[in-house]
């Protein structure tokens, strides 16, 4: 499998996007870095996948998964990504409330 294609697999897995390349309303495909060089992500959650760690969130409230991350600062609440676009985390971690009243609860 060629990484395209092994690049829109793992998109279909994480966002529901449809292979063909037909839009699933409220997910979307990043415009390229030259256009979008820094992004503010909401209800994100850093994934471990086969090749690396990736970044699923929201962006304007449409899903998104990054390329592998080449680097993050959780104190500056920044990652940076492969292909270099700068992701702005706000916010926890999704999940994160949720888990602390569990915790809580115990």
């Amino acid at each position: 499998m060629d990484d395209l294609a092994k690049n829109e697999v793992v998109q279909a897995l994480f966002l529901g996007l449809k292979i063909n390349g037909v839009r699933v309303p409220h997910s979307r495909y990043a415009p390229p870095v030259s256009e979008e060089p820094e992004v503010i992500i909401d209800k994100w959650q850093i994934l471990t996948v086969a090749d690396g760690r990736r970044l699923r969130g929201e962006v304007d409230r449409e899903r998104r998964l990054t390329t592998l991350l080449a680097g993050f600062d959780l104190e500056k609440m920044l990652v940076v990504t492969a292909s270099g676009r700068r992701y702005w985390l706000r916010g926890a971690p999704h999940g994160a409330l949720r888990r602390a009243q569990e915790n809580e609860q115990k």
